[in-house]
C-alpha cells in the first residue's frame, strides 16, 4: 500500500504540488494501478525457446542510395532556394 507520504515524496521529486484532496485521490488510483501491475505480473508466460527470445533485429541497407543522386529532383519542388540549398525564413 502507498502512502499519503510516499506520494507527496513522488511529486516533490517530480517538482508538482498537490493539494491534500489530490493526494487522497491519488491515493486510491495508485492502488488500483499496483494491484492490476501484480496481476500482470502474476500472469502465465509460455515457456520460450531460444528461437523466440526477443533481440534487435537490423535491416542490411543493401540497397543505399549514392549521396545526391535526389538532390535537383528535390530542389525543383522547393518553392525558394539559393544554390544548392533550401532558402526558409530566420528562426530566431
Amino acid at each position: 500500500m502507498i502512502t499519503k507520504e510516499e506520494i507527496q515524496q513522488l511529486a516533490e521529486l517530480a517538482r508538482i504540488r498537490l493539494s491534500e484532496e489530490e493526494v487522497e485521490q491519488y491515493e486510491k488510483e495508485f492502488e488500483t494501478i499496483l494491484a492490476y501491475v501484480r496481476l500482470v505480473q502474476e500472469a502465465p508466460l509460455p515457456e520460450l525457446d531460444d528461437e523466440h527470445i526477443l533481440t534487435n533485429r537490423l535491416r542490411d541497407d543493401e540497397e543505399a542510395y549514392e549521396a545526391g543522386s535526389f538532390t535537383k529532383e528535390l530542389l525543383r519542388e522547393v518553392p525558394h532556394r539559393e544554390g544548392n540549398y533550401v532558402k526558409v525564413k530566420k528562426v530566431l
